[in-house]
C-alpha cells in the first residue's frame, strides 16, 4: 500500500529498470523538466556469423526521454549497468553448457530450416510421389484377374531391377527373359520362377481365358519362389566371395 517510486527512492533503493525510469521521470517533472517513460528493447546480442542482432525477451528495457529547450527530446537511461539483475544475465547467457555448444555452431537456424525443407521436398519428389503413384496404379489394376497378374509381373521386374537386372524400354517380356537367363551369376535358380511368371503374364496379356484365379495363384507362387531364390543366391554369392 505504498507508492512504488517513493518506496524505491527512500527505502529499497534497488530494483529493475522500470523503477529507475519511473523515479527519474518523476524527479524531472518535480524540477519542471518535461519527461516521459519509454519502453522497448536494447540492441541485443550481435551474431558475427549471421551479421544480425539477436533480441530476446530479457533485452526488454525502460528509459526516460526529457525535453530540453533548443535540443528537443533527449534519451536518458538512468539505470546504471551494475543494476542489471543476475536473473537477467542468466536469462541472456543461458546455461553454460548450452552457451558453449551454441558458440561452436557457426550457422544460421534459417539456413538449417531451409536445408531441411529442401531435403523433405527431395524425399517427397524422389521417393514418396513415385511410391504413391505406384500404389494407385496397382490398386486400379487389382480389380480383375488380368490386372493382378500384370501387377505381379511388374513387381518381379522392380525386384530384379534392384539387383542390377533392369528391363530396358525396348525389350519385350521374352527378350527380357532371355537376358535374365543369360546372367547365370545373378539369377541362378531364380531363372525358373522368372520364366514361369513371364509365361503366365504373356498368356494373360494376350489370351483372356488364361487370366483366371488359378493363374493368379500360380503367379503369386512363382513370385514368392523368385524372392526365395534371389535371397538364397545372394547368400551363396556372399559366401563364395568370402571364401575366395
Amino acid at each position: 500500500d505504498e507508492d512504488a517510486a517513493t518506496y524505491f527512492l527512500f527505502d529499497s533503493r534497488e530494483g529493475y529498470c522500470d523503477l529507475f525510469a519511473t523515479a527519474f521521470a518523476l524527479m524531472c517533472r518535480a524540477a519542471d523538466v518535461p519527461s516521459r517513460v519509454a519502453v522497448g528493447y536494447t540492441e541485443g546480442e550481435y551474431n558475427p556469423s549471421t551479421k544480425e542482432y539477436l533480441v530476446r525477451e530479457s533485452d526488454g528495457h525502460a528509459w526516460v526521454e526529457v525535453f530540453l529547450e533548443g535540443r528537443g527530446w533527449m534519451t536518458i537511461d538512468p539505470t546504471p549497468p551494475a543494476e542489471i539483475t543476475e536473473a537477467a544475465q542468466q536469462a541472456r547467457a543461458g546455461p553454460s553448457w548450452l552457451k558453449k555448444i551454441l558458440g561452436k555452431m557457426h550457422f544460421s537456424w534459417g539456413v538449417l530450416f531451409f536445408c531441411l525443407l529442401v531435403c523433405a521436398g527431395a524425399v517427397k519428389v524422389l521417393w514418396f510421389d513415385p511410391w504413391s503413384e505406384q500404389r494407385k496404379w496397382e490398386k486400379r489394376l487389382w480389380t480383375d484377374m488380368r490386372g493382378r497378374i500384370t501387377v505381379l509381373y511388374a513387381r518381379m521386374c522392380r525386384l530384379l531391377a534392384r539387383r542390377g537386372l533392369l528391363r530396358q524400354p525396348w525389350q519385350t517380356p521374352l527378350e527380357y527373359l532371355e537376358a535374365l537367363s543369360s546372367d547365370k551369376e545373378k539369377m541362378g535358380a531364380a531363372t525358373g520362377p522368372a520364366e514361369e511368371l513371364t509365361r503366365i503374364f504373356i498368356s494373360a496379356r494376350y489370351a483372356a481365358e488364361a487370366a483366371g484365379p488359378q493363374n493368379v495363384a500360380a503367379a503369386q507362387r512363382a513370385l514368392q519362389r523368385l524372392k526365395q531364390s534371389l535371397r538364397r543366391n545372394g547368400r551363396l554369392r556372399f559366401l563364395w566371395k568370402k571364401e575366395k
